[in-house]
């Protein structure tokens, strides 16, 4: 398994902005908000090309994981709270595979009941994907 760029680079960008948002000055009227974080600043610290992080931003936007505020104060938030998005729903979200063989992961294959390494790559998927389910964006901004 090896995952995109644009996978590895939204999973650095939502970490990115869930470190860097802050709430809000206080005010009743924006109680539980953020403040955005501007994408020069996102690609400044994470080494992206803005042409590139305003694609998949704007993708993971559509997915649901940023809201986007525009104008002089505009940047993006994060949709859901950090602990509520989970690398496997990012990997996901940017199309890419995490099984090992393509067998595993839903693909037919004729030699499924006599593969002697089946087994393997079934464990190998399992413990991936555990391990992408339970690591939230929370867990890489401690």
């Amino acid at each position: 398994m090896q995952l995109s760029t644009k996978t590895t680079y939204s999973i650095r960008a939502l970490a990115d902005i869930a470190k860097h948002q802050e709430p809000a000055k206080c005010s009743i009227q924006t109680k539980n908000k953020k403040t955005p974080v501007l994408i020069k600043d996102i690609a400044g610290r994470q080494g992206i090309d803005i042409p590139y992080l305003e694609q998949l931003l704007n993708r993971l936007k559509k997915k649901g994981f940023l809201k986007a505020k525009r104008g002089p104060k505009g940047g993006y938030v994060l949709a859901k709270k950090p602990e509520e998005i989970s690398l496997l729903d990012i990997v996901r979200a940017q199309g890419d595979k995490i099984a090992p063989v393509s067998c595993v992961e839903g693909s037919p294959c004729p030699m499924a009941k006599k593969c002697l390494s089946r087994e393997t790559w079934q464990k190998m998927y399992q413990d991936i994907k555990k391990d992408l389910v339970t690591t939230k964006i929370s867990d890489l901004i401690k």
